[in-house]
Formats: C-alpha cells, structure tokens, sequence
C-alpha cells in the first residue's frame, strides 16, 4: 500500500517572512508583494543575520529570500551554504520558498535542493521573459490583468541550472535563448520557486508586471503540492497479470469542484517522462485511489509513483522510494538423453531437464508413452526402453510471477536396436584337455565382428590351449554388442601302475582264463596287452579280461598299463604265463587194434 500526502501549511496560522540586508535598487516590489498577498502587518521583515532557526521555524510556512543588487547576492550565498540543510528540511515538512537573486556581486549561488544553481558567473542577462505554460497559476491570478510575455532593462541577471524543475518563464537577449529565469520544484511536502528577476518597476507591460510579481509570490505559498509521506521500499508487484494497488493520499489547500486525483507510474528508471496514468479518483479532499499496474509491464526496480490533480494542475513529488515490478516470465523446460536416442536393447539412458524459470524449487513429472514414470527430480534413468518409446518431462514452476506454472518439455522418440545373440561352437566337441586333446577349436557366431578375450584374437575361430572361462564379444552392424562363454578344464594326471595281476599263471592251450587287476586311482582305462599265441576276447580297457589261449605250448608275458584320458603309468604291470598244448592219440593203431580183436572173434 502507497500512503500519499497533499500538504502545506494552513493559511493565516503560520508565520510568512521576507528577507534581505537591503531593498534593491532601493525598490519596494518585494515588500509590496507581502502586503498584497499577506496583508500589511501580516509578514515579518528579517535580514541576513538574523538566525537562520528564527526565520525557519516550524511555526513558519512562507520565506521569500532576495538576493538581488550588491549586499544581498553574496550574502545570501553564504546563508544558503551554512543552513542548506535547515533550510531543505523545512521545505521538506511543507514550507514554501521563494528564492530571487539578480546579483550584481559576486558568481553563482548554490540554491541547494539538488544542487539548483543561480548561474551569474556567465552573465546571461535577459531583456524578455516567456511563459512556458500559461496553465499554472502564475499567469491565472488572483492579480489581474496579466501577460504572458516581459519586456525589462535588465528583465533578469542570471540563468537557472538544475534538474527536477518546472519552468515558468525563459528569458533572451542577450542571453541564450531558453534560458531559464522562473521555475519552482516540489521538495517532500513543500515547494520551492527560484527566481533571477530583477523588480516589477524596471518591466512592461504595467500594471501586468507589477500582478506577475504578487502572483508569484500567491502561487509560492498556495500551489498544492502532492508528495509520499511513507516508504514503500521493497513493495513489489507482479505484472504478469494486472496488478492491483492501493494509494492513500491526504489533501490540504483547496481543490475545485470535478477535480480529478491521479496515480501515475513512472518508467523501470524512475523517470516520469511518459507516465502512465493507473488510476484516478475524483473529489477535492483526502482519499483513496484503487490503481491498477498494467498486465505485462516491464520489469525493474526503480519504478515510482506519483499524484496529480486537475483543478488546479499540481504535478506531486513521487514516493521517494523505489518500486519493484516483476513482469510475467515463461517457464519452459527441455530434456536431453544420454548416451543419446539411439542406443542398443538393455542401455541405461539417463534424461536430464533442464528449466527456465521454474523458481527456487520446481517439480517434475517425467512421462513414457504419455504415462507417469520416474521420480519428482530433473533426471530419470530407464535401462528397459523399447524401440520407438517417447519420454518427455512437465515442469512445475514455483517461479513468482509466472505466466503459468506448468510446461512440457521436448519429446524424446528412441531407436533401440537389439543385442546379437552372441554363440559359441565347440567344434572340438569336448570342453575338457587331456593327454590326448592338447586343443580346443571353438566359432563364435551371431554377429558382425568378435573379440575373444585372453589374447585369443578378433577372429572367429580360436584355438584354446589352456583351462579356464574364455568370452567373445559379439558386435552386430549397429555396433550392438553380447557376450558368450566356454569353460574349459584339463584332465592330465599320470595314473599309477597296476599293483597286479589275478589269475592262473600256468595255463592249457586252447582254453580261456580270467585275469583281472585292482582298479588303480587317477585311472579310467586299463590297456591290456596279451602274451604270444593269446587273444583277448573281452573286457579291454576294463580291470577283467577273458583271455583264450592256442593250441600251443611256450610262455610269455600279459601285460596291463592304466591310463587316464590318454595319459599312460610310467609303467606296466606283467604276468608270465606258461601254457602246454594237450595231448592228441595216434588214430591208425586203434584202427588195427580194433581189426585184429574183430578177427580172432572169428
């Protein structure tokens, strides 16, 4: 809320002084002007040593200080100088000034109020006087009849040089054109008019010039003014739709019927150049005005506001604090994918968001083929994604002054190509290394390109030569990537030696025997070697044979050696084994025996 004030001292209850060390050009314009305006014996004459405390007492509500013609100019630029800031605050709590000076002593004077100088050091004398803008009240009485251009030898002897005013008259020739000669300037509660005329007397036309002089004095002490009493530092708004405020304003001074009070905002520098007018109220005392600031106002910090009114035009100080407006910002939000959107089957992708203007603290809800997925936070990781699956994110900004408070990002459509089936051929057709198979041949297959590990090479085919767990890296041709894997183990253990053989040592030919052995450790086949003239008939490679033997007589050794996966005992166990033929008769004696007993029977 803006707290606005109007306000200047109620007539005929404060004290009005006039002062100067002596009447200039020994002229009695100023003193004439107290008496039209204030009534003879209604002011008090002071000079440039009487204390500064007196004259600005806050009993006090209209000075008039002269600083024309020598004895007044240098003097008053040491008074200004020693009670500047007195003086400023007086005017700040509702006094009205009038300072003149038309020295003819001295260089500039320091007006104080911003630096406001009287500039005589460059001697811009003026013979005319324009009014600026005939509206104010200078030029619409109460003295009647009045001019709106002076003539005079000199009209005024010095320029006025300083920011914020409100220029009444500008002087020429010989001064430069536009040189300022009458302005005023609203100070907080107060106003204070500047002046480097010279006395109604030495003017034309008359009795005008005599009517401006008194009206300047009129319009000093009942110009209204509009000023802020309270600070509204720090106060913001938000523009991003209309925003409403607020302004309490207090009247003093009398304001005519249809008067219209209006707020007007400033530019984001403070600037009222081009105001805009936010609301108006009309009356002729204290009220409220309910502004509006316009939707899409620009944003800044040093906004101002200020009061006007229109019977009788009165431009107010503006509330000397600045105003912050915040106009609407956009949220928005865009995601990325890392490693990207085209990816293989199985890829964890990582999706970051990234907002604007999401405020301090924002939402998100991540979406896969519109629904709901992941977790309130700007990234989310998915390692199960199917081809052609969108993910997309909507951002929920806590932003202050947001246009809206959600936004939907970018939509992300993935490529996913599949894994390879990565394959191993064993086309040694065994897993395990022996005596007998010292290498395995192994293919990787179901894919483009292979990278066995182990240093068995990028080939396809490996030869494996030692145990253990080999893995090929399958690749396909959209650099898609499996694995697959052999175990291989190795069996060579040298087996003992049979400790011996059982069985008949001492045999008959053309007969068949058992042998047999115990069965050794380490050992999974038992090779068997027969004796001359004999024949395994059954259980090679077994701990029991049969064994048939000839018709023969001799001896000789059997022999067994254990093995295990081809890998042999260092040594064989024997048996020697003797066999004798059978014995066979003579067939042609038993015949003739036979034919001889047949023949006796005879």
């Amino acid at each position: 809320m803006l707290f606005l004030i109007f306000s200047h001292f109620a007539q005929g209850q404060c004290g009005k002084y006039l002062v100067f060390n002596s009447a200039p050009w020994g002229q009695t314009g100023d003193q004439s002007a107290m008496n039209a305006v204030f009534g003879a014996g209604g002011w008090t004459q002071a000079t440039y040593n009487t204390s500064a405390s007196t004259i600005f007492s806050a009993s006090n509500c209209f000075v008039m200080l002269e600083g024309s013609e020598i004895g007044n100019a240098i003097t008053l630029n040491s008074f200004l100088s020693t009670n500047r800031t007195l003086i400023e605050n007086w005017v700040n709590t509702g006094g009205r000034l009038f300072i003149n000076a038309a020295p003819n002593e001295g260089g500039n004077i320091n007006c104080g109020f911003n630096n406001t100088i009287i500039n005589y050091a460059s001697g811009p004398y003026s013979n005319t006087a324009v009014a600026v803008n005939t509206s104010e009240g200078v030029f619409q009485g109460p003295f009647l009849p009045m001019a709106t251009s002076f003539t005079g030898g000199y009209f005024a002897h010095a320029g006025i040089v300083g920011t914020g005013l409100t220029n009444l008259l500008l002087g020429n020739t010989p001064a430069p054109a536009g040189t300022v000669v009458l302005a005023y300037k609203k100070w907080g509660s107060g106003v204070v008019f500047f002046g480097t005329a010279t006395q109604p007397a030495f003017w034309s036309p008359q009795p005008q010039s005599f009517n401006l002089w008194y009206n300047i004095f009129s319009y000093t002490n009942t110009i209204t003014t509009v000023t802020t009493a309270n600070s509204v530092a720090g106060t913001s708004f938000c523009t991003a739709q209309a925003a409403a405020v607020t302004v309490n304003y207090t009247t003093s001074g009398t304001f005519n019927a249809g008067n219209a009070f209006t707020a007007q905002l400033s530019n984001a520098s403070g600037s009222f150049a081009s105001p805009v007018n936010i609301g108006s109220v009309t009356a002729t005392t204290s009220g409220t005005i309910n502004a509006t600031i316009p939707a899409g106002t620009a944003s800044g910090t040093g906004y101002r506001i200020r009061i006007v009114s229109s019977s009788p035009v009165s431009t107010g100080s503006d509330n000397g604090s600045n105003i912050q407006l915040n106009a609407g910002v956009t949220p928005s939000v865009t995601i990325g994918a890392n490693p990207g959107n085209i990816i293989c089957s199985g890829t964890n992708v990582t999706f970051t968001a990234t907002p604007v203007n999401g405020g301090a603290s924002p939402s998100y809800q991540w979406k896969k083929n519109g629904n709901n997925a992941g977790t309130n936070s700007n990234t989310y990781s998915d390692a199960g994604l199917l081809q052609n699956d969108v993910i997309s994110c909507i951002l929920t900004s806590n932003a202050s002054c947001a246009t809206t408070q959600t936004a939907t990002s970018n939509s992300i459509t993935m490529n996913v190509n599949p894994l390879p089936i990565a394959g191993i051929t064993n086309n040694t057709g065994t897993t395990i290394l022996t005596c007998n198979t010292t290498s395995i041949s192994v293919t990787a297959t179901g894919g483009s390109t292979y990278q066995w590990d182990n240093g068995l090479g990028s080939n396809a085919t490996a030869s494996i030569n030692a145990p253990g767990t080999y893995t090929t890296t399958v690749t396909n041709a959209q650099g898609c990537s499996s694995q697959a894997s052999i175990t291989i183990t190795q069996n060579t253990i040298i087996p003992g030696m049979p400790v011996s053989i059982n069985g008949p040592s001492s045999v008959c030919g053309g007969s068949t025997y058992t042998y047999s052995i115990d069965p050794v450790a380490n050992a999974n086949y038992y090779r068997w070697f027969a004796p001359v003239n004999a024949t395994i008939i059954s259980g090679q490679g077994t701990t029991s044979i049969q064994l048939q033997f000839n018709y023969a007589t001799g001896a000789g050794n059997l022999n067994v050696q254990s093995e295990n996966n081809g890998c042999t005992s260092n040594s064989v166990r024997q048996l020697l084994i003797s066999y004798t033929a059978p014995y066979t008769p003579n067939v042609s004696i038993v015949l003739i025996l036979q034919a001889v007993f047949a023949q006796a029977l005879l």
